[in-house]
């Protein structure tokens, strides 16, 4: 679970990181601090995702989880297209709205529980 919390507080944290570092010496570890949230949270994520369902249903719920995270990846830039579209040049209030849904995925790691595991 530590490791799905903080992968997402790192991707979380680089939203806002972006309103500040305008140079581009300052964008690449920016974007690094999102990726290397994404690689630290996936698969811890994709652990809890298997140990949460059966085999039979394994394939559902890695396909929903993938539908859910293919839905966003599109709906997210078309919102900001929007946005810009109705506020021109507005990229740091756009970052900053881009955190919201990282504190989101954040808030929701602390509705998981592990299962406690009983030693034989």
């Amino acid at each position: 679970m530590p490791f799905v919390r903080l992968g997402y507080v790192l991707s979380a944290l680089s939203k806002p990181m972006m309103a500040f570092f305008i140079q581009p010496f300052w964008v690449f570890p920016t974007r690094a601090t999102d990726r290397i949230g994404k690689g630290i949270r996936t698969g811890a994520r994709d652990a809890i995702l298997a140990e949460a369902s059966t085999p039979e249903t394994r394939a559902r719920v890695f396909g929903f989880h993938r539908s859910m995270d293919t839905m966003g990846a599109v709906l997210g830039p078309a919102i900001a297209m929007v946005y810009l579209y109705l506020y021109p040049g507005n990229y740091t209030v756009l970052f900053f709205l881009a955190f919201i849904p990282g504190l989101l995925a954040v808030a929701t790691t602390f509705l998981l529980h592990e299962k406690k595991q009983h030693l034989k």
